[in-house]
């Protein structure tokens, strides 16, 4: 079998990869995955995936390929940040934007081109690319919803469910450092927690997300009532 990680972005995905590297041969954006950009569509997209990823093996791909989830016909895990924590989180951030919106750009799901692209305009370019990755999502089948924030919090839970849902056995293992400063991201072979050295461990802190009314009002009326219930908004 071949399984896949799909995200909203910056919510643990890579964390998540390296957790299951216990029970399962995985990978987090692997260099080949990165040259999906460069096909143009979804047919060789998937052969491409097909010649490269080995055999029962997990793969984070990038948020931007989120669109290949509905044709993937094997297991897939779609961990999410609900709207408005994506937006706090990434208040501030403008890091993968152009890249996201240059990727997605010409796959865009048919609900989201019912409206505008909003160009220049972050808090709204993040929800859409936001949304275009839930719509997404719901079209798929053969996949699971984490929300990364019951990931955070009752950690071997969630991943005792994952690995059900896999059919594969958890092998438990603790991490409490940042993946990516760890150099767990963007290799072309398996992640292997038994190589991060001591000075990588670097100690994670999950930032704290302050409430924001005007925000939550605004995601609420624009993506609301868009086939996005309110359960995925805050």
């Amino acid at each position: 079998m071949k399984y896949s990680i799909f995200h909203t972005s910056h919510c643990g995905s890579t964390l998540l990869a390296a957790l299951l590297s216990k029970s399962i041969e995985s990978y987090s954006e692997p260099p080949w995955s990165h040259n999906l950009d460069n096909i143009y569509n979804i047919k060789d997209r998937l052969e491409s995936i097909k010649e490269n990823q080995p055999e029962n093996s997990i793969v984070k791909f990038s948020s931007a390929y989120c669109s290949l989830m509905p044709s993937i016909k094997d297991k897939k895990i779609f961990l999410y940040n609900k709207l408005y924590h994506h937006l706090k989180k990434h208040e501030a951030n403008q890091k993968g934007l152009e890249f996201q919106s240059r990727v997605m750009r010409n796959f865009f799901h048919p609900l989201s081109r019912r409206q505008v692209y909003p160009v220049g305009q972050a808090a709204g370019e993040k929800a859409y690319l936001w949304a275009d990755r839930f719509y997404y999502a719901f079209d798929s089948d053969n996949t699971i919803f984490i929300d990364c924030e019951d990931l955070f919090k009752n950690q071997d839970y969630v991943l005792n469910k994952i690995c059900a849902f896999l059919e594969i056995e958890y092998v438990p293992v603790s991490i409490d450092y940042h993946t990516k400063a760890a150099g767990l991201i963007h290799k072309g072979y398996p992640i292997n927690l038994d190589d991060v050295l001591p000075n990588n461990k670097i100690k994670k802190i999950e930032p704290y997300i302050p409430f924001s009314k005007d925000l939550l009002d605004w995601c609420y009326e624009t993506y609301g009532a868009k086939r996005l219930i309110s359960s995925f908004i805050f």
